[in-house]
């Protein structure tokens, strides 16, 4: 596996360097001319806080360094160069630092790419440092760095992958420079610019409800992918599509209350498996609808029709259907309650 994501990381370096390949010739050196040399270099002294041990590869032809693995470096705190032989490092190789036992990283201002799956899985990865120089963050970037509490995006920025911060189990705040062109944050959720779309909702939070804003159309695909926490969420009557897998694995997702008509939500564009193993009822409301205006107790009844209220969280990702069948119960209800005065 680790080889087939190896030669897997170098296709994808080529590929992204194919794009600009006609600029590359136009700003080409007698030095340039070389071969592209491929060898697997450790971490000079130039940089003075540089870690030692990392994996490179030096692109001659483009005039710059591709970071492509963890090499022999045993640092768990890592610091990227930004040079290496006299070449700037400007890419991250795609999944070069997956599955490492690290727990910070510096990437310097010199690079501008993180790859596919750079960090993917870097379970102990608490503190992260992306510089103003970044444009583009690749797909799986930071997927299940179950340990990151934050990630701070730049006005540079101007490609995120899909699922880049999903499963990310601690991430409580997505924050974005006001100035980007194309993301934007609200309550350290990540949107696009004009917040049409919720693109990742930070699954790290606390909370057990959430509105989404109204004027949001799209809730991008993996947006609450893997959430444990939510337990009632509120979607208004401007989503027109729901993404692929957009809740899956929400499994204590009990209610989902609709600004809406029936109608008008099975219009709703719904990607595969948008709602895999999550057990919620759909409610329809009306536009002034909030969670305060009422609490909501999860109840079962036994084949008997004696009512038993139980926790939500009991449920986890099996699936409601199969966790009644596995307590011999038959069906399922919500008691309402008005909150005490």
């Amino acid at each position: 596996m680790k080889l087939m994501k190896k030669a897997l990381a170098i296709a994808f370096s080529f590929s992204m360097l194919a794009g600009v390949s006609m600029l590359g010739m136009a700003q080409k050196t007698e030095m340039a001319t070389a071969e592209v040399a491929m060898p697997h270099y450790q971490q000079t002294a130039r940089a003075q806080q540089a870690s030692e041990g990392l994996e490179y590869l030096l692109l001659k032809d483009y005039m710059y360094c591709v970071v492509m693995s963890i090499g022999t470096c045993k640092d768990t705190d890592i610091v990227i160069a930004d040079t290496y032989e006299g070449w700037p490092v400007k890419e991250i190789s795609a999944y070069a630092f997956d599955c490492t036992n690290l727990t910070s990283v510096t990437i310097p201002d010199s690079v501008t790419i993180i790859g596919e799956g750079a960090f993917s899985s870097c379970e102990r990865l608490k503190s992260v440092v992306i510089p103003d120089s970044v444009t583009s963050i690749g797909s799986h970037a930071f997927f299940r760095c179950i340990s990151l509490p934050s990630v701070t995006i730049s006005d540079s920025v101007t490609s995120i992958g899909l699922k880049a911060f999903s499963g990310g189990g601690s991430l409580t705040s997505i924050e974005v420079d006001e100035n980007n062109a194309n993301y934007s944050s609200l309550d350290g959720n990540l949107y696009n610019k004009d917040q049409t779309e919720l693109i990742q909702y930070a699954i790290g939070k606390e909370e057990t409800n959430f509105t989404i804003p109204d004027g949001v159309k799209n809730i991008g695909d993996y947006a609450f992918y893997n959430c444990g926490s939510l337990k009632n969420i509120i979607i208004p009557g401007s989503v027109t599509s729901i993404g692929e897998s957009a809740f899956r694995y929400c499994g204590r997702l009990m209610r989902i209350a609709f600004k809406g008509e029936q109608a008008q939500w099975d219009a709703i564009e719904k990607g595969e498996e948008w709602n895999y193993n999550m057990p919620a009822d759909i409610m329809f409301v009306s536009d002034d609808y909030n969670f305060e205006d009422e609490n909501m107790d999860s109840s079962v009844s036994d084949n008997d029709g004696n009512h038993i209220v139980i926790d939500v969280g009991c449920f986890g990702t099996a699936g409601l259907s199969t966790c009644l069948a596995l307590m011999g119960l038959s069906s399922f209800l919500f008691i309402k309650r008005k909150d005490e005065e």
